[in-house]
């Protein structure tokens, strides 16, 4: 099947990894796969499916290629990915990576982009249960795995002083926040960690 995805930003994060998972799992399986993005942008991440560049931003129908199926994973996506889809460029596909309407602003222009479509992913029976309530609609559950990139390193010792890591959002926000990896160990100045660490 020929599948493609509008992506907005494949920045570090934990949705774009969850999104690279899906779109490499799908590659993987045999699909076409593209990835519709805005100009200027790349992955972060290993992608081994077909980038293309939109003209612009916010995305057009005329961005999208043909394909079987357009999958949407961000409200601001949704017109557009709905107008292509109108147009006979696939059926439109809405996957929840997370529920919007609960923490992000904005959420009277989210919310509804879920009626959008009836096709609906979710990867969560949280969220499935919740979207059904608050819109009537019964999301089909699909695993996410876990990338190879993420496993045991061996650096935990036992007899030394722990150390803990951090996920930091920075604070420009906007549609996606990039998020470093922070380790605290024993040049952190923070009393409160200091603390943590000596305790």
């Amino acid at each position: 099947m020929r599948f493609t995805f509008p992506v907005l930003n494949l920045s570090i994060g934990g949705a774009q990894r969850m999104l690279v998972e899906l779109v490499n799992g799908l590659v993987q399986r045999g699909h076409d796969v593209t990835v519709l993005m805005p100009p200027g942008e790349w992955s972060e991440y290993p992608l081994y499916a077909n980038v293309i560049q939109s003209k612009g931003i916010p995305f057009t129908a005329d961005d999208f290629p043909y394909s079987d199926v357009i999958v949407s994973n961000f409200y601001t996506t949704v017109p557009a990915d709905h107008q292509a889809s109108q147009r006979g460029k696939g059926v439109h596909v809405r996957l929840s990576l997370c529920y919007e309407p609960t923490f992000l602003p904005h959420s009277h222009l989210s919310f509804p982009t879920y009626h959008a479509t009836p096709h609906l992913l979710v990867l969560s029976t949280w969220q499935q249960k919740l979207i059904q309530l608050l819109h009537g609609i019964r999301g089909h559950l699909v695993p996410v795995g876990v990338g190879r990139m993420f496993r045991n390193l061996g650096i935990r010792k036992p007899t030394t002083r722990p150390h803990i890591a951090a996920l930091l959002r920075k604070p420009e926000g906007g549609f996606s926040w990039h998020q470093d990896y922070l380790g605290f160990a024993e040049r952190t100045k923070s009393p409160l960690l200091t603390r943590i660490l000596t305790s």
